[in-house]
């Protein structure tokens, strides 16, 4: 281990020599050479003895000495001891060879490099100085026109200098601030790749020519069980929501990603019939900040236990439904007979309150029925909604909370619509019931009613507490419950709402949800008759 470090030494200190001193070292060699092979007059021999010995001395030492071991100021040394070889290399060929004080550039250029602002001045400093030495060496009537020469020399000098240490340093910054770029890229990918590996979806993303850039093994599964050849974007073993209508080549994700469609929410069925996995994907192209087009990403979302999930419940409370509906018609059919006796006032009033409740539970059940099969069989007769009002609270009188409320009523009689008056009664009893539910005793409840060219309203508005606002749509999803039922422990299935707005909306009408002030409101809106 020790004799590899040693050899990279040694190449460090030859590479460095190589690119630092052997243009300086080489020149004065070769001028000593040249003053004694033509003979040139000397006026002071000794300085160049001693010049080109300090030169040629600092170059072996830069081979000998391990400079990377030593501190890096150190390495200073070098350059200062050429510019002083070089005054007095100037010295003793003043007035037979005056350019040579030019070679002072090599070492004042290699302080500026190394050292920047600095050591640029340092270099520029020495190179004014050896100009100097040639000037003081010289016959003193040539005074004026060496001092010149020297301030010409010495400003070339510092340009050059200059010039290389600001080339040099801008090099440097920018590489740095290149090599951080990368870094933070490096990063960046090292952080999405990890996020693409472990997020529970599968995710892909095209480059602008549709080629995959990033994916994850998730993806890749969802693919062999659609069984996608490859480079094709269609799958053979793709169904449509049903199960069984395979999915045209056209209508795959992959492929609307290709045709740069946008699509959220697509649910689709992959594998073979008995083992086939229900997958929701959302896609879209993605623009750079100039709009120019650069790719497109797909998530894909396994749902197939979620959506199991959903049909087991829904299968549940169909067969409770269809069980219902014996029990409960026997309750109306008997509270009919009982209404036929002789039966005293308070005695008919009590089982006609059990007769409409009975009612209301087998219309509920019904309507839970159509809605999953998806028909709202309707029975519409033109009646004012007044009544409508009136059968709902007769319905609500008796249950529990209803009356520790404070009612607020403001229908007015001359709105007319065309309906079915138990599916609207219906709809009115569940938007009353959760009014009760979501309010506190002593709170207040509120009927009201409006018109206008094309249809009327009612509003169902209760103080207490509020719809989060990302609830407001999805809490007429079937089974869906918000996050105030679940903060403030209410009962119920999540079931009335979503039975109420397939009834409207067979009337043509709407049935919408908005957080107020002090509470919440539902609006029930229908044509105007």
């Amino acid at each position: 281990m020790a004799d590899g470090t040693e050899v990279s030494g040694t190449t460090e200190r030859w590479t460095r020599f190589l690119r630092t001193r052997f243009a300086m070292t080489a020149s004065v060699v070769l001028l000593f050479a040249m003053v004694l092979i033509l003979g040139v007059d000397v006026a002071r021999p000794l300085l160049l003895v001693i010049g080109t010995a300090v030169i040629v001395a600092v170059s072996i030492a830069s081979l000998l000495i391990p400079w990377h071991r030593l501190p890096r100021f150190s390495q200073a040394t070098m350059p200062v001891l050429d510019i002083v070889g070089v005054a007095m290399l100037a010295a003793a060929l003043s007035g037979t060879i005056d350019s040579v004080v030019m070679l002072v550039v090599f070492p004042a250029v290699w302080l500026g490099v190394a050292f920047g602002t600095g050591g640029a001045v340092v270099g520029i400093v020495g190179a004014f100085a050896a100009s100097a030495a040639t000037v003081l060496a010289a016959p003193s009537d040539e005074t004026a026109a060496r001092w010149t020469s020297a301030l010409i020399v010495s400003v070339v000098v510092a340009v050059i200098v200059w010039a290389a240490t600001l080339t040099v340093t801008a090099a440097r910054a920018a590489n740095a601030a290149s090599e951080a770029a990368v870094v933070d890229a490096e990063r960046a990918s090292a952080a999405l790749r990890s996020f693409f590996e472990h997020v529970d979806a599968g995710l892909l993303y095209l480059d602008e020519r549709g080629e995959a850039v990033l994916f994850n093994n998730a993806i890749v599964a969802y693919g062999e069980l659609a069984r996608h050849a490859e480079g094709d974007n269609a799958g053979s073993r793709v169904y449509a929501a049903d199960q069984v209508t395979p999915l045209s080549a056209d209508d795959q994700p992959l492929a609307r990603m290709a045709r740069g469609e946008s699509f959220a929410d697509l649910l689709y069925w992959i594998g073979p019939r008995g083992g086939q996995r229900a997958l929701v994907a959302n896609g879209r192209p993605i623009e750079r900040a100039d709009g120019r087009a650069a790719g497109a990403i797909l998530v894909v979302q396994d749902v197939t236990e979620l959506l199991q999930s959903n049909r087991a419940r829904e299968d549940a409370l169909a067969t409770l439904a269809h069980e219902l509906r014996t029990p409960l018609t026997s309750i109306v059919g008997y509270s009919e007979l009982l209404l036929a006796d002789d039966l005293t006032d308070a005695a008919s009033a009590r089982v006609e309150v059990i007769s409409r409740n009975a009612e209301h539970l087998l219309s509920l059940s019904a309507s839970f029925l159509d809605d999953l099969h998806g028909e709202v069989p309707l029975t519409r007769e033109r009646i004012p909604l007044a009544r409508v009002v009136d059968d709902a609270l007769a319905v609500m009188e008796t249950v529990p909370g209803f009356v520790d409320r404070e009612l607020l009523l403001d229908v007015a009689p001359d709105l007319w619509v065309l309906a079915d008056p138990r599916g609207i009664a219906e709809v009115l009893i569940n938007l009353l019931g959760n009014a009760v539910k979501f309010s506190r005793a002593g709170g207040r409840i509120s009927i009201t009613s409006g018109e206008d060219d094309a249809s009327v309203w009612l509003d169902v508005t209760n103080t207490g507490s509020h719809i989060d606002r990302e609830d407001l749509e999805r809490i007429f999803d079937r089974f869906y419950r918000g996050g105030n039922a679940q903060r403030g422990a209410v009962a119920g299935t999540g079931l009335g709402l979503a039975v109420s707005r397939p009834i409207v909306a067979a009337h043509g009408g709407t049935l919408t949800a908005e957080d107020v002030d002090d509470g919440a409101t539902f609006r029930l809106c229908l044509p105007r008759y």
